[in-house]
């Protein structure tokens, strides 16, 4: 017996064992490195309990949140010896000292205040994070294998222009581009599905789709996640959404 088998029969469970819980992104670092991490070490305050809270009171539940690193990274006594505290500091603050220490914490209690934006909102395909000249240079070096690969590497090689995408689209179901951008229209349920293929299928994150579509990044969310629930409800167009993102991946590999 695995242990996978064993440890769902004693907890009343089913499938993989980590089931998509633990991933890794390739980030171009000089760009997305830093308001990453701060981005995760605020994570703890995003709560319906501190809503409207000073924030004093959040940087006070801050400094003591006990499964965090953010601690280490201004207090060596709160250091564990897993994490490369030094490696980061340096990198952005000059030294591993007490100034280095001092304005990354300001750093990230500036956070607390503002409205930080999601730097996971510029993921291409599930995968990378970075500018499209970073993400260009990365598909170069992955070499197609005959063997089972990663979904998500297979997408970013099947990645095409926007343009493309919308005029397949368009094509298919007898609409322009155009109409299909617009914020009000007839064509809501496929400017949905637009949404959802940009992200999957083109070297765009939802920022970039967000500023096609004339909207800002949430609204994409929020559209992706309906469109998501329809398909649930719907199995005919899931089946159909399912073959057009097929043939736009045919289509992808065809020189554009």
């Amino acid at each position: 017996m695995t242990y996978t088998v064993r440890f769902n029969r004693k907890h009343d469970r089913s499938g993989h064992l980590f089931q998509g819980r633990f991933k890794s992104l390739l980030i171009e670092e000089d760009e997305y490195l830093l308001p990453l991490s701060r981005y995760i070490h605020l994570n703890p305050l995003r709560t319906e309990g501190f809503k409207g809270k000073e924030a004093k009171v959040r940087e006070a539940y801050l400094r003591k949140y006990p499964w965090s690193s953010f601690p280490g990274y201004w207090s060596t006594p709160k250091r564990v010896k897993w994490v490369d505290y030094e490696w980061l500091l340096k990198a952005y603050f000059g030294e591993d000292d007490p100034g280095g220490r001092a304005q990354y914490r300001a750093y990230v209690y500036a956070g607390i205040a503002g409205d930080i934006r999601s730097p996971f909102d510029d993921v291409v395909h599930q995968s990378i994070l970075g500018k499209p000249g970073f993400v260009e240079r990365t598909k170069g070096r992955i070499t197609p294998k005959p063997e089972r690969e990663i979904p998500s590497l297979r997408k970013l090689r099947r990645s095409i222009p926007t343009e493309v995408l919308l005029k397949a689209l368009g094509d298919l179901y007898g609409v322009a581009p155009e109409e299909i951008l617009k914020r009000t229209g007839r064509v809501t349920w496929i400017r949905q599905a637009a949404m959802e293929l940009c992200y999957r299928c083109c070297p765009v994150g939802q920022r970039e789709v967000g500023v096609l579509f004339g909207v800002d990044y949430s609204t994409v969310s929020q559209n992706r996640r309906r469109f998501k629930e329809r398909m649930k409800a719907d199995r005919g167009l899931k089946n159909e959404f399912e073959e057009l993102e097929r043939k736009l991946g045919d289509l992808s590999n065809q020189k554009i």
